[in-house]
């Protein structure tokens, strides 16, 4: 096998792998966005009612609209997109629950433009 051949094996093999890891854990490459947070809270949460989020890094707070009036979670992103939200307040109210826990997928990157 020639060098070039090598070479341009290897180049194939970590754009896969980028791909890959783009399309796994999109947060991992991209960084966790407010857009795709809040849209990934609400698919948990099994709810078609508005919900955003505000913050940066890894710290977010973040509220989704219920008939009880909107729900308010703090939420903490680590550094593959999966998050753990808890309600800022005990006993959260309404049909929405106190803790919620997932992770970004590339199907919240492309719904965070709607």
């Amino acid at each position: 096998m020639g060098k070039g051949l090598i070479l341009g094996l290897l180049v194939a093999l970590l754009a896969i792998a980028a791909v890959a890891a783009l399309l796994w854990r999109p947060a991992t490459v991209i960084g966790a966005s407010e857009k795709s947070l809040a849209y990934s809270l609400r698919q948990e949460a099994d709810s078609d009612a508005r919900s955003g989020c505000e913050g940066e890094d890894d710290e977010f707070s973040c509220a989704i609209a219920s008939a009880a009036g909107p729900v308010a979670y703090e939420v903490s992103v680590d550094d593959y997109g999966c998050w753990d939200a808890a309600g800022k307040r005990s006993g959260v109210e309404g049909e929405l629950p106190a803790t919620l826990a997932g992770c970004i997928t590339i199907v919240d990157l492309i719904r965070s433009e709607d």
